[in-house]
């Protein structure tokens, strides 16, 4: 879940559980009936909702109640426009991305969809995001800090009408102040213990499944079992980072708006060359992906063989790791692949929320780009400069101007150059506030 007001709403938005993607299986795809009512406050509200497995991909815009005949598997992309918590903030946008949402096949699945206000946005305090129309779920919580404020517990319990699906969302970091919180392993509230996944499991939503008083996760290839209501609850524990370090997680990687679970991801130091891995399979994860020095980083996501982009695979992208915070990446691989001279925004850290479009022009041997970045505190931005590889290709320069003085940008650092079959890619790390960048070859 991801949020902004014009007051620059912060924080990395996270959803509670997880969701393990799951490769579609090879031959005819199953189809299920959806009825989604979107609702603000318990009242219907009005939102767009994308669909896609790969294939069919499918936007419902502006909507408060859906009927649709859809993939059984697939996935679900919600974004709506809502109030803020204050007359003078503006407005808000909310979006979520739930990495792989199943119905049932050849049958009906009745949803309310409940769009998150800007006073629910609170920091560890899980609320119902999406839940079966007569599953009435209710989630509390409790925090217990340590003595010394290092660390503290988050205690939820959920209760609703048995045989009930639901997803839960909260947010992982503060709003209000800069720090995130790592959740070692095991973090029954985001990637449980008993979770064994030997594809990648994404920290966007699960769904789970109420039968008695246990919580069943939906999804086969990860096995989770939740005790609620009078029988208990789930807790996890979350810390400080230590001074010097910070965090990364990878909030989703999409292909023509369906899920890509990557085959390796990986974190390289720019400055001592160190890499960390993170690849299935899994024994025990914790959150963020990755818990590392603060400094400059390229970040790797490999798909796997075969599925996903074709062209521009493989692609490192330059990466800041703050002191004690926790920098998060949303990938969008163009389903048409990368065209020379032709930019396109491959990610951000709101959801593709933060780059609202481009301007670009070529003269002679350089291609300009504008990029109107948001501007709000934390919205960081990716884009793809692709340039012919042929014989021509020298050296490339990378400058960016904000109307009063040129930078000339550092690779590795702000940018970086990934050379493939005839193409090289040029990926930018944009920063509030954007600018016009140009790139000499």
């Amino acid at each position: 879940m991801t949020k902004r007001s014009e007051r620059g709403l912060s924080g990395v938005f996270a959803a509670l559980l997880l969701s393990c993607h799951a490769p579609h299986a090879a031959g005819a795809v199953s189809y299920g009936r959806l009825k989604a009512h979107f609702l603000l406050n318990g009242q219907p509200h009005p939102a767009s909702l994308t669909i896609s497995d790969g294939v069919y991909r499918k936007t419902f815009k502006e909507v408060t109640y859906l009927d649709e005949l859809v993939p059984a598997d697939a996935t679900y992309a919600i974004e709506a426009s809502v109030a803020a918590d204050s007359p003078h903030a503006g407005g808000v946008t909310f979006k979520d991305v739930i990495p792989s949402f199943r119905i049932q096949p050849d049958a009906l699945t009745e949803i309310n969809v409940h769009l998150i206000s800007g006073p629910e946005a609170t920091a560890f305090s899980p609320v119902v995001l999406i839940e079966d129309r007569l599953a009435q779920a209710r989630v509390n919580s409790v925090i217990s800090p340590s003595s010394d404020g290092s660390r503290f517990t988050l205690n939820s319990r959920i209760t609703g009408f048995p045989g009930s699906r639901v997803i839960l969302d909260t947010i992982v970091e503060p709003l209000h102040r800069e720090e995130g919180y790592l959740c070692p392993a095991p973090c029954a509230h985001i990637l449980p213990a008993a979770v064994d996944c030997s594809v990648y499991c994404y920290t966007c939503s699960t769904t789970a499944v109420l039968q008695g008083n246990v919580w069943k996760e939906n999804f086969n290839l990860c096995s989770l079992t939740l005790d609620t209501g009078g029988s208990g609850g789930v807790a996890s524990t979350f810390q400080r980072f230590a001074a010097g370090t910070g965090g990364m997680v990878l909030n989703a990687a999409l292909w023509n708006a369906a899920i890509l679970k990557p085959a390796r991801t990986e974190l390289k130091s720019v400055t001592t060359g160190r890499t960390w891995v993170l690849q299935p399979p899994f024994k025990a994860r914790r959150f963020p992906d990755f818990a590392v020095p603060a400094g400059a980083y390229l970040y790797t996501f490999v798909p796997p063989e075969g599925s996903g982009p074709h062209t521009g695979r493989n692609l490192a992208l330059p990466m800041a790791v703050r002191d004690r915070e926790i920098s998060s990446l949303y990938l969008d691989f163009p389903p048409d692949g990368f065209k020379d001279f032709e930019p396109r925004v491959l990610g951000d850290n709101r959801l593709g929320l933060a780059v609202s479009g481009l301007r670009h022009s070529v003269s002679g041997r350089s291609l300009t780009v504008e990029v109107p970045n948001s501007g709000f505190k934390q919205d960081v931005a990716w884009v793809v400069a692709p340039l012919p590889a042929d014989g021509s290709t020298h050296a490339v320069t990378v400058t960016v101007s904000d109307g009063r003085q040129v930078t000339t940008l550092r690779e590795n650092y702000d940018y970086s150059l990934n050379p493939k079959t005839g193409q090289l890619l040029v990926v930018i790390q944009v920063p509030p506030g954007g600018g016009l960048y140009t790139v000499t070859f």
